[in-house]
């Protein structure tokens, strides 16, 4: 296996809870959801596309399990990873989603 598939298959949830309320996570490989404990507010795709649901439970990291890996979410310098997305600070006014695979 290389890295990237040991990584996939751990048993640590590929999510982060910010305060009480909020939860960024991977539901799968290609699908990262953005939830508040009522609904998901955002759905980032890997093919590049976005998605506000009509649902408030589609896709939901409270509600759906996200999947898991060896690490969990990773930290560094301005970033988070979680699973195959890496959320980043670009500059002041810029923060950037983006898929491993380069389509977000």
């Amino acid at each position: 296996r290389n890295v990237d598939e040991r990584k996939l298959n751990g048993d640590k949830p590929n999510v982060l809870q910010i305060g009480s309320n909020w939860k960024i996570g991977t539901i799968d490989t290609d699908h990262l959801s953005v939830a508040c404990q009522e609904r998901t507010v955002q759905i980032f795709v890997s093919d590049g596309n976005t998605a506000i649901p009509n649902t408030g439970s589609y896709l939901n990291v409270w509600e759906t399990p996200p999947n898991k890996s060896a690490t969990g979410p990773i930290f560094g310098d301005k970033a988070v990873q979680i699973g195959l997305w890496r959320i980043r600070q670009i500059d002041l006014t810029h923060l950037s989603i983006s898929h491993k695979n380069g389509n977000v």
